[in-house]
């Protein structure tokens, strides 16, 4: 059923590059980067809840699982982007992990992945926010950050 719908709507002009089906069993795809359609399930209404330990799982290594990335608590499907995101890729680093801080310096340092940003600069601070602007319009937003002591 699923796959003729998506034939269908892939037959009605430029599909988006991207179909993820996520943990919650949302499926996301779109048209353009500007537009895009949503489906969900049921279980999707209730976003899933992340810890820096569950999302290392999510790096990339296991080609049968999503490649998530961490910015400002907002847990992002780039499984689309496996060239940038996933191993071997310039910024596989970020795989897994939390990049706020180092997206917000331009840092590729792996120190500075999952560390809280609460002390950078207004520019810095307004650097992450155009980042997590360009992430919330190119990738999936498939759930959140919580500290694991939830």
């Amino acid at each position: 059923w699923l796959g003729e719908r998506l034939m269908r709507l892939g037959s009605l002009g430029k599909l988006w590059t991207t179909a993820a089906a996520t943990r919650d069993h949302t499926l996301t795809f779109g048209f353009s980067n500007s537009a895009r359609l949503f489906f969900s399930t049921e279980a999707s209404k209730m976003a899933a809840q992340y810890t820096l330990e569950s999302l290392r799982e999510f790096n990339g290594s296991d080609p049968a699982k999503p490649v998530l990335v961490v910015l400002k608590n907002k847990v992002f499907d780039v499984s689309s982007a496996k060239n940038f995101y996933g191993p071997g890729g310039p910024y596989s680093i970020f795989a897994g992990n939390d990049a706020s801080f180092c997206l917000a310096t331009s840092s590729l340092e792996s120190a500075n992945l999952n560390r809280a940003v609460g002390d950078i600069s207004d520019e810095d601070k307004k650097t992450l926010d155009q980042w997590v602007s360009k992430f919330e319009a190119k990738y999936p937003l498939v759930g959140s950050l919580v500290s694991a002591s939830l």
